[in-house]
């Protein structure tokens, strides 16, 4: 009989944590440019070109390059079956490394556009700093997702799926 650290519920069918809403939030907030990049592309794909101006200014490209971790997380999170590659695999267990990575680039990448002057950063600015910090201190900090990002679907279970079919 496996004994579980959380209760049974957590866990999804292949016995591994499933993705709790923290984690779920902090990946897509340190993923927010390049998904709102591709939201906002899609949406507007169709917009006539005033429509298009008009976000022209919400968003910075130098910032997607501190999503690029974040984003293989995401990946990775999306990815989470036995019949996943090594690679994913890698990736989800270098989470907790690669979402303060992420938060960390940004904060970089907001000191050499604004300057380190807190005077500079606007509401909005702070906010976002903010919630950077925060998804990663909760990936740095929380029992339950340092538990979550050690564990991927075996992929013995693949082999016993495909047995059964």
């Amino acid at each position: 009989m496996t004994r579980y650290k959380y209760p049974y519920d957590r866990y999804n069918r292949f016995q591994v944590l499933r993705v709790n809403l923290g984690t779920i939030v902090s990946v897509l907030f340190l993923s927010r440019h390049v998904l709102t990049f591709l939201v906002l592309g899609i949406a507007l794909s169709r917009a006539p070109a005033a429509g298009k101006d008009a976000f022209s200014g919400i968003l910075e490209p130098v910032y997607m390059l501190a999503d690029v971790p974040a984003l293989l997380v995401f990946l990775a999170m999306l990815a989470r079956h036995p019949k996943t590659g090594r690679a994913l695999r890698l990736v989800w267990r270098c989470g907790p490394l690669l979402l303060p990575v992420s938060a960390l680039i940004y904060l970089g990448l907001v000191i050499r556009q604004v300057g380190t002057d807190p005077a500079h950063y606007g509401g909005l600015i702070g906010a976002m700093i903010a919630g950077a910090l925060a998804a990663a201190a909760y990936v740095l900090l929380s029992p339950y997702a340092r538990a979550l990002f050690r564990e991927f679907p075996d992929p013995r279970l693949a082999e016993d799926e495909a047995g059964k079919s």
